[in-house]
């Protein structure tokens, strides 16, 4: 948490064209919400550091990220049609 209000934080200062601040405050973010996401999941999977079943560890930090990569590239590609060439949708 503290992590992700440091990194946060740091956007603040952030003014056009600051692309290595961008860049580190993406990384630190993007660290920051992995960790927020996946310490309950793996809680909710009865995971216990140290032990021996690393299932769910595994499906937490290799598996899932590549299912919600792969959700979002379908939806974007539905998208798609909906779009106006060379309008950015954000």
């Amino acid at each position: 948490m503290a992590l992700a209000v440091v990194s946060f934080a740091g956007a603040f200062w952030l003014g056009s064209g600051d692309l290595a601040g961008f860049a580190l405050v993406c990384v630190a973010s993007g660290l920051a919400l992995g960790a927020d996401l996946a310490l309950p999941l793996l809680d909710a999977a009865s995971y216990r550091p140290g032990g021996t079943d690393t299932a769910a560890l595994s499906a937490t930090y290799a598996l899932l990220p590549c299912v919600i990569k792969l959700a979002a590239l379908a939806w974007f590609r539905a998208q798609r049609p909906r779009l106006q060439p060379g309008v950015c949708p954000c």
